[in-house]
């Protein structure tokens, strides 16, 4: 059933998720009760770690289904680095209330690495083996 949702989906509908939470004014106002120091870091660490993971798994999918290499995941690593980045510079140019930091690029970069070892070291096999079986 998974190999039968549309190419790239999951990686579109995360992308777009990605870009309203970051580039909208004010889209999830956070209660006083889950506002503690850290809890930006924490979200950009997870919200880019989980855009590897999905872009990880859609590459998985329709790239290399048997095996994805070093190279490869390096590839999805640098091109979410890149998408935070990048998401940081226009929150600077867009007059939309929101500046971009260094902080939260390096907490999306945290995120990248540490999905990225995850995914690297334990799941690519798993993810294999469950893509080989639900063809």
């Amino acid at each position: 059933m998974i190999n039968k949702l549309p190419k790239w989906l999951p990686t579109i509908v995360a992308t777009v998720a990605i870009l309203y939470l970051t580039l909208s004014p004010n889209p999830l106002p956070l209660p006083p009760d889950l506002s503690f120091n850290g809890a930006d870091a924490i979200a950009h660490a997870l919200m880019f770690g989980g855009f590897l993971a999905v872009l990880w798994f859609d590459v998985a999918r329709y790239r290399f289904p048997h095996r994805m290499r070093l190279e490869n995941g390096l590839a999805i690593a640098a091109s979410t680095v890149v998408f935070g980045g990048v998401i940081e510079v226009l929150q600077e140019a867009m007059e939309i209330g929101r500046y971009g930091e260094i902080r939260d690029f390096v907490a999306n970069c945290v995120g990248v690495v540490i999905a990225w070892a995850l995914f690297h070291w334990y799941f690519n096999a798993k993810l294999r083996n469950w893509l080989k079986k639900s063809a």
